[in-house]
C-alpha cells in the first residue's frame, strides 16, 4: 500500500493539471485517494484527484467506473470482504 501511495504521489506531483505546491501536498492527496479507495468510495477518490491529472474528465470518470466495476466483480467472485 505504501508503494502504491508513493507512486501515485510521484505521478500526481510530476504531471499535474493544477499544480500541487509541495511534496507534502502530493502525499496528502495520495493518502486521501487511497483512504477513499480503501473505503470503497471509488468515484469520490477519483473526483479528489481529477483537478490534478492531465487527463480529460471523461477518462478519469471512466477509470473510476472501471475500478468500481472490476473490484466489485473480484469481491463477488472471491468473496473478499
Amino acid at each position: 500500500m505504501k508503494t502504491i501511495t508513493f507512486i501515485f504521489a510521484v505521478v500526481v506531483a510530476s504531471s499535474t493539471a493544477t499544480p500541487l505546491t509541495s511534496e507534502k501536498d502530493a502525499k496528502d492527496l495520495a493518502d486521501k485517494f487511497m483512504n477513499l479507495v480503501g473505503k470503497g468510495s471509488y468515484r469520490e477518490a477519483f473526483d479528489q484527484v481529477k483537478p490534478h491529472w492531465p487527463l480529460p474528465a471523461p477518462e478519469i470518470d471512466n477509470m473510476a467506473y472501471q475500478t468500481e466495476t472490476q473490484l466489485k466483480m473480484v469481491t463477488e467472485r472471491f468473496d473478499v470482504d
